[in-house]
């Protein structure tokens, strides 16, 4: 059963002894909507409700605090080696510094 948006707050607030340097990304997308329904409400606030910091909260405000791209993007299929992965492909880089290696030494 999926937890609710408060049972989730509770859980991250307990699992804090300060403001948290990582933030949820389910903390991230409330505070962008809460911004996006009221963009008057202070950063303190909402800094207090999340057990964040001000500054992180005005960072995520402000667009300087993004998700990661991972959470931006969907996966795409890899041409070379037909793995849905975020492009560029690691495994494919992977696997070509490691034939290059092979290779430099025989």
């Amino acid at each position: 059963m999926p937890q609710s948006d408060a049972e989730k707050q509770m859980q991250f607030q307990l699992t804090q002894t300060g403001p948290s340097k990582t933030v949820p990304d389910w903390v991230h997308e409330k505070i962008t909507q809460i911004f996006k329904e009221s963009p008057d409400v202070r950063n303190v606030d909402i800094a207090r409700r999340f057990g964040l910091d001000a500054v992180t909260v005005g960072n995520i405000k402000t667009g300087k605090r993004q998700l990661p791209k991972t959470y931006r993007e969907k996966p795409q299929r890899c041409p070379t080696c037909g793995g849905l992965v975020f492009m560029p492909c690691v495994m494919c880089r992977i696997d070509r510094e490691q034939d290059d290696k092979e290779t430099r030494s025989l």
